[in-house]
C-alpha cells in the first residue's frame, strides 16, 4: 500500500482572516437538466423552466468552487500519480505531479508539504526528485526532506520569494521510489492489510481540485483485476468506504485490457476523501507451479 497526502497547514502569512483552520468541505456535485422541447406553448415553457434552472445550477456550481478557493487559499487544476511496480520485491518508481495550482488573492505560500505513507518496505526519501516547473513561472523551488523513517517520508517543497496571486499557476512534481512497498502474493497483503485484505495506491484530496488522476502498472511482474475504491478515512488499519462517491466516478475508471494495471480520473473530487485504485495480488505458487491470480 502507498498513499500520499499533502498535509495542507498555514503555510505562511495571509492578509485578513485564516482560510485553513476550517472544517473539510464537499464540492457540489451538479445535475444537469435537459429537456425535449416540442412545438407546443406547454411543452415551450416547460423546457425554457429547466433551462432557466439548469443556468442557475451552473452559476451555483461556478459560485462554490470560488468560495472553496476562498476558503482554502489554494486549489489546483490537476493533482495526479503515477506509480509502476518496479521489481519482483514490490519495489516501485513514482511521479507525482500538480498543474495549475494558485492560490487565492490575500494568501501568500512559502512552501508546499507533502507525505507518502506505505504499510510495509522503505521509501527512498533521500532519492526524491523535483520535476521544476515550465518556463514562463520563475520562482526557484527547492525539495526538502524532514523526515524519512521506514515506510513515511514527509517532505517540502519551498518558494523562493512565495506563491502569491499575482503568480502564474505552478505546474511541478516530485519522483521518487520505494523497496518492497506492494505485496506481491495474496497472502502477504492479507498478512500487511487484514482489515482491507489487497493491495492499493491513492491520493487524498485536502484542497479544491478539478481533477484527480490515478495510474497503477504492475510493471509486468504479474496480472491482476484492479478496481476503484473511495475512503472517507483511512487510520492505517481500518478503511471507511464511501460508496456513494464510488458510484459517482465508476465512470472514470478503466482498467487495462492486458490486467498490468489501471487509470482512474476523477472530476470534482471532494475534499477529505481518499480515492484510490486496489487490486488482488495471485496467490503463492505451489512449489513447482506458477502463481496464479
Amino acid at each position: 500500500m502507498l498513499i500520499f497526502l499533502a498535509q495542507i497547514a498555514l503555510p505562511g502569512p495571509t492578509v485578513g482572516s485564516s482560510v485553513w483552520n476550517s472544517p473539510n468541505v464537499a464540492a457540489a456535485i451538479v445535475a444537469g437538466l435537459f429537456a425535449l422541447a416540442v412545438p407546443t406553448a406547454t411543452a415551450f415553457n416547460q423546457w425554457r423552466k429547466l433551462r432557466l434552472a439548469n443556468n442557475e445550477l451552473t452559476k451555483l456550481s461556478g459560485s462554490f468552487e470560488a468560495q472553496l478557493g476562498a476558503k482554502y487559499g489554494l486549489s489546483a487544476e490537476i493533482s495526479s500519480c503515477e506509480l509502476a511496480i518496479k521489481d519482483p520485491d514490490g519495489g516501485c518508481a513514482v511521479t507525482r505531479r500538480w498543474e495549475g495550482l494558485s492560490v487565492h488573492k490575500g494568501v501568500v505560500v512559502t512552501s508546499l508539504p507533502g507525505k507518502m505513507v506505505g504499510s510495509q518496505g522503505t521509501v527512498d526519501g533521500t532519492g526524491l526528485e523535483l520535476i521544476h516547473p515550465v518556463k514562463g513561472f520563475n520562482k526557484a523551488l527547492v525539495l526538502e526532506t524532514l523526515k524519512n523513517q521506514g515506510s513515511v517520508v514527509t517532505y517540502r517543497v519551498q518558494i523562493e520569494g512565495w506563491l502569491t496571486s499575482d503568480d502564474p499557476p505552478l505546474d511541478f512534481g516530485v519522483k521518487g521510489g520505494a523497496e518492497k512497498m506492494f505485496a506481491m502474493t495474496k497472502e502477504e497483503a492479507v498478512k500487511a492489510l487484514p482489515h482491507f485484505p489487497h493491495e492499493f495506491m491513492g491520493i487524498s484530496v485536502d484542497y479544491p481540485t478539478k481533477r484527480l488522476k490515478l495510474n497503477m502498472s504492475f510493471g509486468g511482474y504479474f496480472t491482476a483485476q484492479p478496481f476503484p475504491f473511495v475512503f472517507m478515512g483511512f487510520d492505517g488499519e481500518v478503511p471507511y468506504p464511501n460508496r456513494d462517491e464510488l458510484t459517482r466516478i465508476k465512470a472514470g475508471f478503466k482498467a487495462n485490457p492486458t490486467h498490468d494495471g489501471a487509470e482512474l480520473i476523477v472530476d470534482t473530487p471532494l475534499i477529505g476523501l481518499l480515492y484510490v485504485i486496489y487490486w488482488d495480488p495471485p496467490k503463492a505458487p505451489k512449489a513447482g507451479a506458477k502463481a496464479t491470480a
